[in-house]
């Protein structure tokens, strides 16, 4: 049995070293955030970063500034189009707070955006309070064979009241944020 378990470890221990070559196991590579420039302010929705983990993750938090002058938010629906959808392999979302209660989530990568869509389940909406609310978090997975740098810029954005009216209150943040995978 010893012997199985040296056969079975030594080409492990063969490869963690490293030479003059270099080593042979590449490093984790961990995509890197660059804000808008804009600052938060309220009733003015953003990207903020939240962190990474490894695999090439990295979470963004599209945040809504407070305390918002509606009281009756119900959903949420816009793009973030990237500049270069090559750079993420996939996205997954994380359920936000600032709609109350139970909530419909969805966001899904479609060619060059990430289409959105948070809806409260219920009748009624409500307002944020002066700190700000998540709308929701989303887990880029970048490519980590490919290095470079997209744009993430808001489109299409609506927010609704329960009955479906538009919120001319709330605004997008018009400048664009990058999401970088190292060399």
């Amino acid at each position: 049995m010893l012997s199985i378990l040296l056969l079975i470890g030594l080409p492990l221990l063969v490869h963690c070293g490293s030479s003059s070559t270099g080593s042979i196991i590449e490093p984790t590579k961990v995509p890197e955030f660059t804000a808008s420039g804009t600052a938060g302010a309220k009733d003015l929705v953003t990207l903020a970063f939240s962190g990474t983990s490894p695999g090439s993750l990295i979470q963004l938090d599209v945040k809504l500034g407070g305390p918002s002058t509606a009281t009756d938010i119900h959903a949420f629906s816009f793009n973030i189009v990237l500049s270069d959808p090559s750079l993420v392999r996939t996205i997954t979302v994380v359920e936000g707070d600032a709609l109350a209660g139970d909530q419909a989530v969805i966001a899904t990568l479609t060619g060059d955006k990430v289409v959105i869509g948070v809806s409260k389940l219920g009748v009624t909406g409500n307002g944020i309070g002066a700190g700000g609310a998540r709308i929701l978090g989303l887990v880029f997975k970048m490519d980590p064979t490919k290095p470079g740098t997209t744009n993430l810029t808001f489109s299409d954005q609506k927010v609704q009241d329960p009955t479906g009216a538009y919120i001319a209150t709330v605004n997008f943040d018009s400048a664009s944020a990058k999401l970088t995978q190292p060399q």
